[in-house]
């Protein structure tokens, strides 16, 4: 694993920041999005102090014009009779992983896609990825049990402040997560990759905007916070996600996935510093041979209204 070692002058870094505009999914609407059935509040421990965060260069991607285009699709939660951008209904999954399947399709993971971005490393014949957000019990109850009989493999990008050891109650409005046991069950099928630590919800931004707070500076009763403050209050997020997955887990996280698909310039290179090396958007796309944004990658929405022919047809589509 890549290590990234924080130093430098806060003051000097401040003088080379630009403020770019948020990127934002242009087609599944925010309400669709922040309604994945919750909105954690925030109360990450700040365990990770950083004295400056550097400014980081996005390492070349070299030449890419032999890759493949290759669909990376974004599931959330399976439930009964369900179907739309969130939910699909666990029958409905496996009409779709099966569609995959008899299609050709080979799922790979997170390193394979991460190793062919950076190294051209070659991946089988028409290769996909499958992720889940959030780490929803249904992941390990009905993904799991289909995806292992398959033969296929998926990535769940969890909210790591949400899974425990041990069945929680301690937030009973939210949809049940899977436990850090059920989670390590599940190697070799399913690998557990970042959603933040505890990042997922909004606030108002500099422009009185609801917006996911990794984005940028965040608004509260006190006022608008500080660039230090911000920097300081993501990376810190960032890195405990990162650090607590890999202790759980054993393994190393390479992945984000913006929360909301909310992110700017800052949040990218926060997430190099704290050590990742790729990033998921909601925007719909195939991460293709013309993308060296190693960042701002995209994926297709698995909606649950597509039988398993339509979603192929989807991604075909995407092409």
């Amino acid at each position: 694993m890549r290590k990234y070692y924080v130093s430098g002058c806060l003051f000097l870094v401040l003088l080379g920041l630009i403020f770019l505009p948020i990127h934002m999914d242009p087609e599944i609407e925010e309400e669709n999005i922040a309604s994945t059935i919750e909105a954690p509040d925030n109360t990450a421990p700040a365990s990770a102090a950083i004295d400056a965060v550097p400014e980081v260069q996005a390492e070349p991607a070299g030449d890419i014009s032999a890759f493949p285009s290759i669909p990376v699709l974004m599931y959330h939660i399976l439930l009964e009779e369900r179907n739309d951008v969130i939910s699909v209904d666990p029958l409905r999954f496996r009409e779709q992983m099966s569609a995959l399947k008899e299609a050709g399709f080979t799922t790979i993971t997170d390193y394979q896609l991460a190793d062919h971005l950076r190294n051209k490393t070659k991946l089988p014949d028409k290769p996909i990825l499958i992720t889940f957000d959030d780490g929803y019990k249904s992941v390990y109850t009905e993904a799991f049990p289909v995806l292992e009989e398959l033969g296929m493999k998926a990535t769940v990008n969890v909210i790591a402040s949400r899974i425990f050891e041990t069945p929680s109650t301690l937030h009973p409005e939210e949809y049940e997560k899977f436990t850090w046991p059920e989670a390590r069950s599940m190697e070799g099928t399913v690998m557990v990759q970042a959603h933040t630590w505890d990042s997922h919800y909004k606030k108002a931004d500099a422009e009185n905007e609801l917006k996911g707070v990794l984005a940028g500076r965040m608004q509260d009763d006190s006022g608008l916070e500080s660039q230090e403050e911000y920097e300081k209050r993501v990376f810190e997020d960032l890195l405990l996600s990162k650090k607590t997955i890999e202790e759980k887990m054993g393994y190393d996280v390479v992945t984000l996935a913006y929360p909301y698909g909310h992110y700017s310039e800052d949040t990218i290179r926060l997430a190099q510093v704290a050590g990742y090396q790729m990033a998921f958007t909601v925007k719909s796309g195939l991460v293709n041979r013309e993308t060296d944004a190693h960042f701002e990658l995209d994926r297709i929405t698995a909606d649950g209204a597509f039988s398993g022919e339509e979603l192929i047809a989807k991604i075909e589509a995407s092409q």
